[in-house]
């Protein structure tokens, strides 16, 4: 969600209404992923980086993103109406008592509602989630790969079962390779949504410390992203889901400022992904 305050630079407007005008977007995206049966959103709304802002804008960002959660009249008009499950993912050492018990309260109220899923990336990075997880480049460039292409693989409705839980990948049968040559490589073999498999390879240790690395991460229970959208016209990442993002994801980058992106440009993207992916997965 970039763009907030360069727009209301550019307009001659106070930083705060910038952010706010970002909060509406952020709702009406929100509108248009649960009546698309979108289950999972990830805003980034508050970077580390963030805290070398003035105090005010802090401030200010510390309500929008947080306080504003607890207000009676959004809960109960917005966020319980349309069973929004919230879940705040951060550095939360960097946010004081108060402020995580309302980060507590929220995902507690929320956790069993299943409309939709919004994470909330507050006070987060992702090289510091890393550095928390004692990240080891090597066996992330040797092995993750394997192990990204099956989680996407079972991020979709139809799941059998869950290849982190159960320790093994699933290979297709020579059989199943005869029958589907076009396919080059194995691990993307699919039909009806569902993986084609029969024989089950345990990890090896190498593998079983990638495993074990994934479930230390903030976003372990996540599946890789299938889109990500950068508003306000910068082409990088900015720190944000480095790890999590794979060749499945479609990265889109939009001119427009975050709180003019509208639904029509969010429509499209969808359409985009939907007609043009093979492995189409939300």
């Amino acid at each position: 969600m970039d763009g907030n305050r360069r727009f209301a630079k550019e307009k001659g407007l106070h930083t705060a209404i910038g952010h706010f005008m970002g909060s509406k977007t952020l709702i009406q995206i929100i509108e248009i992923c649960i009546k698309l049966n979108i289950k999972i959103l990830s805003v980034f709304s508050f970077s580390l980086l963030n805290y070398n802002r003035s105090p005010e804008e802090i401030h200010f960002l510390f309500y929008l993103n947080l306080l504003v959660l607890i207000n009676e009249d959004f809960f109960f008009k917005f966020i319980k109406d349309n069973k929004i499950k919230i879940k705040i993912i951060g550095n939360l050492s960097y946010v004081n008592d108060s402020y995580r018990k309302i980060i507590y309260d929220i995902e507690e109220k929320t956790k069993n509602f299943n409309n939709i899923r919004l994470n909330i990336f507050f006070s987060y990075t992702s090289r510091n989630e890393m550095s928390l997880c004692s990240f080891n480049p090597n066996l992330y460039r040797d092995t993750y790969k394997n192990l990204l292409q099956e989680k996407n693989i079972y991020s979709g409705t139809n799941i059998l079962t869950d290849p982190i839980k159960e320790g093994y990948f699933d290979i297709p049968t020579q059989e199943e390779e005869l029958k589907y040559p076009d396919h080059e490589n194995e691990n993307e073999l699919k039909f009806d949504g569902k993986c084609l498999c029969r024989e089950k390879v345990k990890y090896n240790e190498e593998q079983l410390e990638i495993v074990n690395y994934h479930n230390k991460l903030l976003t372990s229970d996540l599946p890789p992203p299938n889109i990500l959208i950068r508003t306000s016209g910068e082409q990088r990442l900015s720190d944000f889901m480095l790890y999590q993002i794979s060749e499945f994801t479609e990265i889109y980058f939009i001119n427009e400022y975050w709180p003019v992106f509208n639904f029509l440009q969010f429509i499209y993207i969808i359409l985009h992904y939907t007609l043009f992916q093979t492995t189409f997965i939300i």
